[in-house]
């Protein structure tokens, strides 16, 4: 494994700074990992900026949240334009619609008397994009559930009473999005998506890869994406979802990518400039 490519820092989701982020990746051995924030770059310049300090390659990356078919995908976006005015002006929005369904959740768990205010949420979340995840970390601290998992199952996950979907861009508009960023755009976690189906689809709308290891994969899958991927000339990458939190979170490292493989993205990368 020589590059974990799909890590979140307090820009969204994750519970660490990037220079936390830099020290587990220089300790783990891992010589290159990509920040891929929900909806956000904002501190890609910041790990870049330290990453010398560390021996660290970084690429810059960001997760887009879309939809297809009524299915929630991400997608990864890698080599983005980080410093592009126009991008951050494009997520802004976003994170907007982040904000409003943190709002229509807030209000649903009202509904069913579970005490939350959405100033804790946006408090948690600080600059970085809300996140269902900051809504779970809240029930757990105040003791309405016992797990992240028990909240996503009770409260925030898809088939939950408190679900709701973000007012996002399709799945086709956001890779294209990306593709005008500079950026290569992967299908993140495909197990998690399930729009298996539709897949060569997406590559004539400028798809470029699958995130073939990641951790709510079997291996199993794992297999059929790499093989997936394959047959349909995509390339091939992975990362741990690192978030930095939980009992026992998994390891920057844990999953990711060869040397060869990442070879071959960033010769990608060079294509779509």
């Amino acid at each position: 494994m020589s590059a974990d490519l799909h890590i979140h820092s307090t820009a969204s989701d994750g519970c660490l700074e990037p220079r936390a982020l830099l020290e587990i990746a220089k300790k783990n051995e891992v010589p290159t990992i990509s920040l891929t924030d929900h909806d956000s770059l904002d501190n890609v310049a910041s790990i870049i900026n330290l990453s010398k300090q560390y021996g660290v390659e970084i690429l810059a990356g960001v997760e887009l949240s879309s939809m297809w078919k009524g299915k929630d995908v991400h997608v990864l976006g890698y080599f983005i334009d980080y410093q592009s005015t126009w991008i951050k002006k494009e997520l802004i929005l976003f994170q907007a619609a982040r904000q409003k369904r943190a709002a229509k959740i807030v209000s649903l768990l009202k509904e069913r008397k579970v005490d939350i205010d959405l100033r804790e949420v946006t408090d948690l979340a600080g600059n970085g994009s809300i996140s269902r995840a900051h809504l779970g970390r809240i029930l757990v601290k105040k003791g309405i559930t016992r797990t992240m998992q028990e909240a996503f199952d009770k409260y925030l996950g898809e088939k939950a009473s408190c679900y709701v979907a973000k007012d996002v861009l399709d799945s086709d508009q956001v890779i294209s999005l990306i593709k005008k960023a500079g950026g290569v755009a992967v299908l993140a976690h495909p197990a998690v998506s399930n729009i298996d189906d539709d897949i060569p689809c997406l590559c004539k709308s400028g798809l470029e890869g699958l995130e073939v290891y990641h951790p709510d994969q079997t291996k199993k899958q794992q297999d059929y994406y790499y093989d997936l991927a394959n047959n349909l000339g995509l390339l091939v990458t992975g990362g741990t979802d690192f978030h930095g939190f939980g009992k026992n979170p998994i390891k920057i490292g844990d999953y990711g990518i060869s040397k060869m493989q990442l070879r071959l993205l960033k010769k990608a990368s060079k294509k779509s400039c």
